[in-house]
């Protein structure tokens, strides 16, 4: 069988390096379909004992014309790493503040106010 002929992808929304792998199958057109997917929940432990989650993100989006599934699920897979990059910073703040209120809590209970 051997490694799958392929040629450049011509979908104006693929990376330069995308590569259009040739089957059978891949004559079928996917156009219209959609496809769902997840960026899956990452959990952060930048305190020991504390962690925070980041995800799961699922977006579902439409196989354009000239484009398989699996550059569909690409395209949408860069978008919602991009969202999660994004994200990131917002949540590790949002948590480290978290943290400092605790800490804050438990100094004055720890002084008895």
């Amino acid at each position: 069988m051997g490694i799958p002929p392929h040629t450049e992808c011509t979908n104006p929304n693929c990376e330069t390096n995308d590569l259009v792998y040739v089957s059978a199958e891949d004559h079928v057109d996917y156009a219209g379909s959609t496809i769902a997917v997840t960026w899956p929940r990452e959990t952060f432990q930048p305190i020991e004992f504390h962690t925070f989650t980041l995800g799961p993100f699922t977006m579902s989006g439409t196989i354009l014309r000239g484009e398989t599934p699996e550059q569909a699920h690409a395209r949408v897979m860069r978008l919602l790493e991009r969202m999660a990059a994004d994200l990131f910073p917002e949540k590790l703040d949002a948590f480290l503040d978290r943290i400092d209120k605790v800490q804050q809590i438990v100094r004055r209970r720890a002084k008895g106010g």
